[in-house]
Protein backbone atom coordinates (compact mmCIF):
# COMPACT_ATOMS: atom_id res chain seq x y z
CA UNK A 1 0.00 0.00 0.00
CA UNK A 2 1.44 3.34 -0.99
CA UNK A 3 1.95 5.92 1.73
CA UNK A 4 0.39 8.65 -0.42
CA UNK A 5 -3.37 8.60 -0.84
CA UNK A 6 -3.69 10.97 -3.77
CA UNK A 7 -2.26 13.75 -5.87
CA UNK A 8 -3.05 17.49 -5.81
CA UNK A 9 -5.59 18.97 -8.15
CA UNK A 10 -6.28 22.52 -9.31
CA UNK A 11 -9.62 24.34 -9.46
CA UNK A 12 -8.21 27.25 -11.53
CA UNK A 13 -8.46 26.20 -15.21
CA UNK A 14 -5.84 27.62 -17.56
CA UNK A 15 -6.91 30.63 -19.56
CA UNK A 16 -9.60 31.84 -17.16
CA UNK A 17 -9.17 35.14 -15.37
CA UNK A 18 -8.41 35.74 -11.74
CA UNK A 19 -11.72 37.64 -11.52
CA UNK A 20 -13.57 34.48 -12.62
CA UNK A 21 -11.78 32.57 -9.89
CA UNK A 22 -12.46 35.21 -7.21
CA UNK A 23 -16.19 34.91 -7.86
CA UNK A 24 -15.97 31.25 -6.82
CA UNK A 25 -14.53 32.01 -3.38
CA UNK A 26 -17.30 31.74 -0.79
CA UNK A 27 -16.52 34.96 1.09
CA UNK A 28 -16.45 36.98 -2.16
CA UNK A 29 -19.49 35.61 -3.96
CA UNK A 30 -22.10 37.98 -5.42
CA UNK A 31 -20.06 41.15 -4.99
CA UNK A 32 -19.66 44.14 -7.31
CA UNK A 33 -17.25 44.32 -10.25
CA UNK A 34 -15.43 47.21 -8.57
CA UNK A 35 -14.77 45.04 -5.52
CA UNK A 36 -13.40 42.21 -7.65
CA UNK A 37 -11.13 44.69 -9.43
CA UNK A 38 -9.87 46.02 -6.10
CA UNK A 39 -9.10 42.55 -4.74
CA UNK A 40 -7.50 41.49 -8.01
CA UNK A 41 -5.07 44.41 -7.92
CA UNK A 42 -4.31 43.92 -4.22
CA UNK A 43 -3.60 40.19 -4.05
CA UNK A 44 -0.12 38.79 -4.63
CA UNK A 45 0.65 35.34 -6.09
CA UNK A 46 2.52 32.98 -3.79
CA UNK A 47 3.74 29.79 -5.52
CA UNK A 48 4.83 27.03 -3.16
CA UNK A 49 6.45 23.61 -3.13
CA UNK A 50 5.83 20.72 -0.79
CA UNK A 51 6.91 21.52 2.81
CA UNK A 52 7.18 25.27 2.17
CA UNK A 53 6.01 27.48 5.04
CA UNK A 54 3.37 30.08 4.17
CA UNK A 55 4.04 33.07 6.38
CA UNK A 56 1.05 34.01 8.54
CA UNK A 57 2.75 36.81 10.47
CA UNK A 58 2.70 37.53 14.21
CA UNK A 59 0.14 39.76 15.84
CA UNK A 60 1.61 43.19 16.51
CA UNK A 61 5.05 42.21 15.24
CA UNK A 62 4.94 41.81 11.45
CA UNK A 63 2.77 42.08 8.34
CA UNK A 64 -0.04 39.53 8.45
CA UNK A 65 -1.85 37.87 5.56
CA UNK A 66 -5.01 36.16 4.37
CA UNK A 67 -4.39 33.39 1.80
CA UNK A 68 -6.68 32.15 -0.98
CA UNK A 69 -5.61 28.76 -2.35
CA UNK A 70 -5.85 28.26 -6.11
CA UNK A 71 -3.97 24.97 -6.42
CA UNK A 72 -2.47 22.36 -4.13
CA UNK A 73 -2.99 21.59 -0.46
CA UNK A 74 -1.97 23.23 2.79
CA UNK A 75 -2.10 21.99 6.35
CA UNK A 76 -2.61 24.23 9.36
CA UNK A 77 -0.68 22.85 12.27
CA UNK A 78 0.62 23.50 15.74
CA UNK A 79 3.18 21.56 17.76
CA UNK A 80 3.24 20.38 21.34
CA UNK A 81 6.02 21.23 23.77
CA UNK A 82 7.46 17.80 22.98
CA UNK A 83 7.60 18.61 19.28
CA UNK A 84 4.64 16.46 18.21
CA UNK A 85 2.74 17.79 15.22
CA UNK A 86 -1.00 18.35 15.54
CA UNK A 87 -2.79 19.07 12.25
CA UNK A 88 -5.74 21.37 12.83
CA UNK A 89 -7.07 21.34 9.28
CA UNK A 90 -6.32 20.32 5.70
CA UNK A 91 -7.17 22.87 3.01
CA UNK A 92 -7.43 22.74 -0.78
CA UNK A 93 -8.38 24.87 -3.82
CA UNK A 94 -10.78 27.75 -3.10
CA UNK A 95 -10.17 27.51 0.65
CA UNK A 96 -9.24 30.61 2.65
CA UNK A 97 -7.01 30.79 5.72
CA UNK A 98 -5.17 33.24 7.93
CA UNK A 99 -6.28 35.38 10.90
CA UNK A 100 -9.77 35.81 9.41
CA UNK A 101 -11.60 35.48 12.72
CA UNK A 102 -10.00 38.65 14.04
CA UNK A 103 -11.79 40.67 11.38
CA UNK A 104 -15.19 39.51 12.66
CA UNK A 105 -14.56 38.92 16.35
CA UNK A 106 -12.72 42.00 17.51
CA UNK A 107 -12.04 40.31 20.84
CA UNK A 108 -15.25 38.26 21.03
CA UNK A 109 -15.41 34.45 21.08
CA UNK A 110 -18.57 33.57 19.14
CA UNK A 111 -16.79 31.99 16.17
CA UNK A 112 -13.48 30.99 17.73
CA UNK A 113 -13.59 27.55 16.14
CA UNK A 114 -10.16 26.09 16.85
CA UNK A 115 -6.74 26.65 18.27
CA UNK A 116 -4.76 29.23 16.33
CA UNK A 117 -2.28 27.45 14.04
CA UNK A 118 1.37 28.30 14.50
CA UNK A 119 2.24 27.34 10.91
CA UNK A 120 0.75 26.79 7.48
CA UNK A 121 2.72 24.14 5.58
CA UNK A 122 2.33 23.21 1.91
CA UNK A 123 1.54 19.53 1.43
CA UNK A 124 2.03 19.63 -2.35
CA UNK A 125 3.23 22.03 -5.02
CA UNK A 126 0.66 24.72 -5.69
CA UNK A 127 -0.17 28.39 -5.55
CA UNK A 128 -2.12 30.81 -3.41
CA UNK A 129 -2.91 34.49 -3.51
CA UNK A 130 -2.43 36.57 -0.42
CA UNK A 131 -4.01 39.79 0.83
CA UNK A 132 -2.66 41.88 3.67
CA UNK A 133 -4.77 41.69 6.82
CA UNK A 134 -4.92 45.50 6.91
CA UNK A 135 -6.43 45.55 3.41
CA UNK A 136 -8.88 42.81 4.38
CA UNK A 137 -9.94 44.76 7.50
CA UNK A 138 -10.61 47.82 5.37
CA UNK A 139 -12.47 45.74 2.79
CA UNK A 140 -14.87 44.36 5.38
CA UNK A 141 -15.43 47.79 6.90
CA UNK A 142 -16.41 49.22 3.51
CA UNK A 143 -18.42 46.24 2.25
CA UNK A 144 -21.05 44.89 4.71
CA UNK A 145 -21.94 42.08 2.30
CA UNK A 146 -18.43 40.72 2.70
CA UNK A 147 -18.91 40.68 6.48
CA UNK A 148 -22.11 38.67 6.06
CA UNK A 149 -20.34 36.15 3.82
CA UNK A 150 -17.43 36.00 6.25
CA UNK A 151 -19.70 35.25 9.21
CA UNK A 152 -21.35 32.48 7.19
CA UNK A 153 -17.93 31.07 6.29
CA UNK A 154 -16.86 30.97 9.95
CA UNK A 155 -20.14 29.37 10.95
CA UNK A 156 -19.62 26.60 8.40
CA UNK A 157 -16.08 26.02 9.65
CA UNK A 158 -17.43 25.77 13.19
CA UNK A 159 -19.95 23.18 12.03
CA UNK A 160 -17.18 21.05 10.48
CA UNK A 161 -15.21 21.23 13.73
CA UNK A 162 -18.22 20.15 15.76
CA UNK A 163 -18.82 17.22 13.41
CA UNK A 164 -15.15 16.21 13.68
CA UNK A 165 -15.25 16.32 17.48
CA UNK A 166 -18.39 14.18 17.46
CA UNK A 167 -16.64 11.63 15.26
CA UNK A 168 -13.47 11.59 17.38
CA UNK A 169 -14.99 11.32 20.84
CA UNK A 170 -15.59 7.85 22.26
CA UNK A 171 -14.46 6.08 19.08
CA UNK A 172 -11.72 3.53 18.52
CA UNK A 173 -8.71 4.47 16.38
CA UNK A 174 -10.39 2.75 13.41
CA UNK A 175 -13.60 4.65 14.05
CA UNK A 176 -11.71 7.97 14.21
CA UNK A 177 -9.98 7.19 10.91
CA UNK A 178 -13.27 6.23 9.27
CA UNK A 179 -14.88 9.42 10.57
CA UNK A 180 -12.04 11.55 9.23
CA UNK A 181 -12.34 9.99 5.77
CA UNK A 182 -16.06 10.76 5.84
CA UNK A 183 -15.34 14.40 6.76
CA UNK A 184 -12.82 14.78 3.93
CA UNK A 185 -15.32 13.22 1.54
CA UNK A 186 -18.02 15.66 2.61
CA UNK A 187 -15.74 18.68 2.22
CA UNK A 188 -13.67 17.74 -0.82
CA UNK A 189 -15.06 14.53 -2.29
CA UNK A 190 -16.62 14.03 -5.69
CA UNK A 191 -19.74 11.87 -5.73
CA UNK A 192 -19.84 9.29 -8.51
CA UNK A 193 -22.84 7.03 -8.26
CA UNK A 194 -22.96 5.57 -4.75
CA UNK A 195 -19.25 6.16 -4.04
CA UNK A 196 -17.28 9.30 -3.16
CA UNK A 197 -13.79 9.98 -4.52
CA UNK A 198 -11.25 11.97 -2.48
CA UNK A 199 -8.44 13.58 -4.45
CA UNK A 200 -6.15 14.97 -1.77
CA UNK A 201 -2.48 14.24 -1.26
CA UNK A 202 -2.25 12.89 2.29
CA UNK A 203 0.30 10.65 3.92
CA UNK A 204 -0.59 8.14 6.58
CA UNK A 205 1.31 10.35 9.03
CA UNK A 206 -0.86 13.32 8.07
CA UNK A 207 -3.99 11.34 8.89
CA UNK A 208 -2.42 10.18 12.15
CA UNK A 209 -1.57 13.77 13.12
CA UNK A 210 -5.19 14.83 12.64
CA UNK A 211 -6.80 12.08 14.73
CA UNK A 212 -4.02 11.86 17.32
CA UNK A 213 -2.70 8.36 16.73
CA UNK A 214 0.39 6.63 15.30
CA UNK A 215 1.24 6.23 11.63
CA UNK A 216 1.31 2.42 11.74
CA UNK A 217 -2.14 2.44 13.37
CA UNK A 218 -3.46 4.43 10.40
CA UNK A 219 -1.74 2.10 7.91
CA UNK A 220 -3.34 -0.96 9.54
CA UNK A 221 -6.69 0.83 9.70
CA UNK A 222 -6.69 1.71 6.01
CA UNK A 223 -5.82 -1.89 5.13
CA UNK A 224 -8.66 -3.09 7.37
CA UNK A 225 -11.17 -0.73 5.75
CA UNK A 226 -10.09 -1.85 2.31
CA UNK A 227 -10.42 -5.51 3.35
CA UNK A 228 -13.97 -4.80 4.50
CA UNK A 229 -14.64 -3.29 1.04
CA UNK A 230 -15.56 0.08 2.57
CA UNK A 231 -12.79 1.92 0.72
CA UNK A 232 -10.75 1.26 -2.40
CA UNK A 233 -7.49 2.67 -3.68
CA UNK A 234 -7.28 3.80 -7.28
CA UNK A 235 -4.66 5.84 -9.04
CA UNK A 236 -4.28 9.21 -7.29
CA UNK A 237 -7.38 8.88 -5.12
CA UNK A 238 -9.14 7.01 -2.38
CA UNK A 239 -12.73 5.90 -2.92
CA UNK A 240 -15.34 5.58 -0.21
CA UNK A 241 -17.53 2.71 -1.39
CA UNK A 242 -20.13 2.89 1.41
CA UNK A 243 -19.78 6.23 3.25
CA UNK A 244 -22.81 5.65 5.49
CA UNK A 245 -21.54 2.29 6.72
CA UNK A 246 -18.03 3.69 7.07
CA UNK A 247 -19.30 6.46 9.34
CA UNK A 248 -21.02 3.91 11.60
CA UNK A 249 -17.73 2.38 12.70
CA UNK A 250 -17.15 3.04 16.39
Amino acid sequence: MTDFISQPTSSFPAGLSRIWWLKRISIFKDQTDSLYDSINHSMQPVPFDRNDVLHLGEKGRSERYIYLITEGQVKLRTTTEGGKEIILDILGPEDVFGPIEEVVLRGRNEFRTQETPSEAIAMSPGEAYRLSLDYFHDLVERRPRVMVSLASFLGLRQRYLEIRLTRLLYRSSLGKLAGLLCELAERYGEKRGTSIHITMRLTHQDLASIIGTKRDTVSRGLADLELRELIRYQRNEIVLLDPAKLDEIL
